[in-house]
């Protein structure tokens, strides 16, 4: 994949210069301005010399490839990535067996990486002077067990105006309930999304996500209004065009932060 950039260096005499540049050039450049937050084994990585106009917090260590797609469909964005200690524990919100029968359980820890994002980084991110004018450009996103984390999120109050769970693990045991349980906050904004071929497994546990997201989707449109909440298909199983599917989410961040 390639990459384009602008460097400070690179404005002569009033002419902008833009430069074709590697992969692993464009993922250098960005760790050069990238701040870091590191506490109890959570980290928070964002470019502090940036001036936003939209902010998405992303859960996970998505790299540039992500980045990129999601910079290219929204630009003016500032992509903040909040990384687990441990992804199995830090993303979950209580605990529950594990996918086989050898598999150790799930921490159930999701209200300390929560916790981290809002006492923590959000903070600090204000403190920057990077925090949009209106909640509709700030929103938090994640992909399999963070985008469980992100709808989580939803319903225990965070400060974003828009959710993404993309390819979310919302077969979790329980997640239906609770979401049906509970009420997020009024005028926020949700985005679901799904491989087709996700349902399609061996695993009697994950067979059930395809219906899983359906009723989350339902639920969400019925405490949100149906306007506020959009669910899509993708092709394709959990593995393949996550790319692709973040650029979705990011086209779907730029419609709203423009409404």
């Amino acid at each position: 994949m390639l990459y384009y950039t602008i460097l400070r260096s690179e404005f002569n005499e009033g002419r902008l210069q833009i430069r074709q540049v590697s992969e692993q050039d464009h993922a250098a450049q960005w760790e050069l301005n990238v701040k870091r937050i590191i506490q109890n084994g959570f980290t928070a990585l964002f470019d502090e010399s940036q001036r936003p106009t939209t902010l998405l917090f992303l859960v996970g260590e998505e790299g540039p490839g992500v980045r990129n797609s999601i910079e290219s469909e929204c630009p003016g964005i500032m992509v903040v990535q909040v990384i687990p200690a441990d992804w199995n524990s830090d993303c979950t919100p209580w605990r529950a067996p594990g996918l086989r029968k050898k598999d150790p359980w799930f921490g159930g820890q999701a209200d300390k990486m929560l916790a981290f994002i809002l006492e923590t980084t959000v903070p600090t991110v204000k403190a920057c002077g990077q925090w949009p004018d209106c909640p509709e450009k700030a929103a938090l996103a994640g992909y399999s067990l963070g985008g469980l984390l992100v709808l989580y999120g939803l319903y225990r109050g965070l400060p974003f105006g828009v959710y993404g769970s993309l390819s979310g693990s919302l077969w979790y045991p329980g997640w239906t309930q609770y979401a049906r349980e509970h009420m997020p906050p009024a005028g926020v904004w949700a985005y679901l999304s799904l491989g087709d071929r996700e349902p399609l497994t061996k695993n009697p546990v994950l067979q059930s996500v395809g219906e899983a997201t359906l009723q989350t989707s339902e639920t969400l449109q019925r405490q949100l209004g149906k306007k506020n909440v959009l669910f899509e298909w993708n092709q394709g199983n959990h593995f393949v065009g996550i790319e692709d599917r973040f650029a979705k989410f990011a086209r779907y961040l730029k419609m709203i932060s423009s409404v």
